[in-house]
């Protein structure tokens, strides 16, 4: 109830380096013509049809860790009397990380990403965790 749903964190983002142009292929010189159009309308089709890559996630600088999220929940918990009795400890804080999550690493304590991750937050005692959205934004310079 105290712990908002949305935590956000900025970060400095890692400038990606640009990829560098691919090298043009050396056309053969077929001349003018109908035969020279076809062809190029050809190389183009299958430049065209080439799997483009999957934009890599965003690096940062540091990392947005479990202590980090941790003191964000305590923070939280301390506007209210009650709830800042609330004993959390680090290993009670963790990223829940599947196959399609990127960034997520050191067993689920450490994001080095931009991006949108689920923390969950157990209470010692407690039968589940209550999980929370953490969002890790580009800071702007």
């Amino acid at each position: 109830i105290f712990v908002p749903q949305r935590l956000d964190f900025y970060r400095q983002p890692i400038p990606a380096e640009p990829e560098p142009p691919a090298p043009k292929r050396a056309t053969p010189s077929i001349g003018t013509g109908i035969a020279a159009e076809l062809f190029a309308a050809r190389t183009q089709a299958e430049e065209a049809s080439k799997p483009v890559k999957p934009a890599a996630a965003q690096a940062i600088y540091g990392s947005v860790s479990t202590q980090n999220v941790l003191d964000a929940v305590k923070a939280a918990l301390a506007t209210n009397d009650e709830s800042a009795r609330v004993g959390l400890v680090e290993e009670d804080v963790r990223f829940i990380a599947g196959p399609e999550v990127v960034g997520v690493e050191e067993a689920g304590r450490v994001v080095k990403h931009v991006g949108d991750f689920t923390v969950e937050i157990r209470v010692r005692g407690g039968e589940e965790g209550v999980k929370r959205h953490v969002r890790v934004n580009a800071q702007e310079v």
